[in-house]
């Protein structure tokens, strides 16, 4: 038992207790928790809407000092647009990235690289990263989306931590690839099929490479940087 009614945590804190049915039993122990500092994959969030404790998806950054907008992720209001906070203002650039007007930015737009899409109230959800987009064979792959389709369709069974990345090709000017944090796991054409139906079949991964473990961040964010060196020590 623990007198503590809030805690804030990232993903990769979440995936370590779901884990372990004693540290679930201590989460729920909780009123309110945070959850920030990284996107939430799918199967993770399934796995928060099972939860006691009410779960909150916190969006912010560096220049934003704090969390400048909310979703709720489980019980009767749960969403996937992000509420904006008192006092904050957002739009989008021509890219269609989010700019942020706050009192914390000084009432000033500041410029994200996160692509979102604003809907009719206001509210707002990242679809992925302006700047981890891959151009292979003069197609542009959004790399966090195309994550969340193999999550959803090709690996929904595989309790499989992953990242796409991307190594220079002679063909395709960026071939894509798929870093899987596990011993083989065989993937037949058959497993792709909804997502290329979803995605296009440009967007299947060139080539799969099996390695122990997914490098992340100390944020809990996947280590796109590390992943893209560990690709390129395979070639």
């Amino acid at each position: 038992f623990h007198k503590f009614t809030f805690v804030s945590l990232v993903p990769l804190q979440l995936y370590e207790i779901f884990k372990n049915q004693e540290s679930i039993n201590k989460l729920n122990r909780f009123k309110n928790i945070l959850i920030g500092g990284a996107e939430i994959d799918k199967q993770l969030e399934l796995k928060v809407r099972q939860l006691h404790v009410t779960a909150w998806h916190t969006y912010g950054m560096t220049e934003t000092y704090s969390h400048i907008a909310l979703r709720k992720l489980n019980g009767s209001e749960t969403t996937d647009y992000f509420t904006p906070m008192e006092g904050v203002i957002i739009k989008r650039d021509e890219r269609g990235c989010l700019m942020i007007k706050a009192p914390v930015t000084n009432n000033e737009f500041i410029i994200t690289n996160d692509l979102a899409e604003i809907n009719n109230d206001g509210n707002f959800k990242i679809t992925g990263r302006f700047d981890f987009v891959i151009n292979s064979g003069g197609h542009k792959l959004q790399t966090e989306q195309l994550e969340k389709s193999i999550r959803e369709l090709v690996l929904p069974f595989h309790n499989l931590q992953f990242i796409l990345t991307s190594v220079k090709d002679e063909k395709f000017g960026e071939k894509l690839v798929l870093l899987v944090g596990s011993s083989p796991v065989k993937l037949l054409q058959n497993d792709w099929k909804e997502y290329t139906l979803k995605e296009g079949s440009y967007s299947i991964p060139k080539e799969i490479i099996f390695v122990e473990k997914i490098p992340f961040t100390e944020t809990g964010k996947p280590d796109r940087i590390k992943a893209k060196e560990i690709v390129s020590l395979h070639h």
